[in-house]
């Protein structure tokens, strides 16, 4: 008995420390989040269309994927746009070519 009251009263604090770090922890995790996705917007929102063509996007997906709620994250968005579009160009290019190739092989 007096070991499990000798426990309780130690565990208290000991859970409350670690409660109050973990979210110490967590907000500083949203905070730094929060900055970050900020400051990619404004990086983003600094770049011409060509440039945001060479990295795959468009001037409206920055748009749409910042006026997201600022709880999910805009770059995660961008990168599956992206994707996306790198992949749609690729297969419009082998259809191009095994369009060519039907082509040539029709002419000879």
């Amino acid at each position: 008995m007096a070991f499990s009251i000798h426990t309780s009263r130690w565990l208290a604090p000991t859970l409350a420390v670690h409660f109050a770090r973990d979210l110490a922890l967590g907000i500083g995790a949203a905070v730094t989040a929060i900055i970050n996705r900020f400051e990619t917007a404004r990086a983003l929102s600094n770049y011409d269309s060509r440039m945001l063509a060479d990295i795959g996007l468009r001037p409206e997906d920055v748009q749409s994927a910042f006026a997201e709620p600022i709880w999910r994250d805009p770059t995660r968005r961008l990168a599956v746009i992206a994707i996306e579009r790198r992949c749609a160009a690729r297969e419009t290019r082998r259809a191009d070519i095994a369009a060519k190739t039907k082509m040539t092989e029709l002419v000879h």
